[in-house]
């Protein structure tokens, strides 16, 4: 196994995810650079992913007005042939195309949803079904939204993958101050 370099020069290696094709790129780089955030700059910041951004970006996107899309799923059965995640893909998809479109941003999904129910399809009798009722769902929507509005964030937009989750939504968004 080689060594990247002597410890007190290299503290940190650095992995990126940048650019549409979301490449990987390995960078090492000194200790006083890493603390000093030196050359970090030199990376693309075209990514609408909230989560992938360095703090300062989702500062300046968010004085520049840049609306916030929040993905609402849930980890659910689709049946036998598909994955549980559907309900998180779909709204996500949805989000991240809207807002390269808008320069808007993507917070992470809540990949949980309100309880899914047997009249629909769904239901707690499937394994990997995975449920919060719908107090608890619009507690966590409530607490984002205010966290959004304490940054400043002045547009937000939920973009909801799961038929259950309607309700606990609207409630949410009303409980926030």
């Amino acid at each position: 196994m080689g060594r990247i370099g002597r410890p007190e020069e290299v503290a940190a290696a650095v992995v990126f995810l940048a650019g549409p094709g979301r490449h990987l790129l390995y960078r090492t780089m000194s200790w006083c650079q890493w603390r000093r955030g030196d050359e970090l700059t030199e990376y693309p910041m075209n990514t609408v992913f909230y989560a992938e951004l360095p703090w300062p970006e989702v500062e300046a996107r968010i004085a520049a007005d840049a609306p916030v899309f929040l993905p609402l799923g849930a980890t659910e059965q689709h049946g036998r042939h598909m994955a549980l995640n559907v309900d998180v893909v779909l709204p996500t998809a949805i989000a991240a195309r809207v807002a390269a479109r808008v320069g808007g941003l993507v917070l992470p999904t809540v990949g949980y949803g309100n309880r899914s129910q047997p009249k629909t399809g769904g239901g707690p009798g499937f394994p990997g079904t995975l449920n919060l009722t719908a107090h608890t769902f619009s507690l966590i929507l409530r607490d984002l939204i205010c966290e959004l509005y304490r940054q400043n964030v002045r547009k937000i937009v939920t973009v909801n993958g799961h038929y259950e989750n309607i309700g606990p939504t609207i409630e949410g968004i009303e409980l926030a101050p």
